[in-house]
């Protein structure tokens, strides 16, 4: 399995539209990165987390 075998897990989605609706941009920056964390606690060997934001 594909979580057996990742030692690091990079999260760099996001959206950086100023206007962007409030759901859309929920989904995608806050979200995203919660299902990202939520992979990488399933990880046996992850070693490391970078989470890249935009502020």
């Amino acid at each position: 399995m594909l979580w057996e075998e990742i030692d690091i897990v990079v999260n760099v989605a996001r959206t950086t539209k100023f206007y962007e609706k409030y759901d859309v941009s929920l989904n995608i920056n806050t979200l995203g990165a919660k299902h990202v964390l939520e992979f990488a606690k399933q990880c046996i060997k992850v070693q490391m987390l970078l989470h890249v934001s935009t502020g």
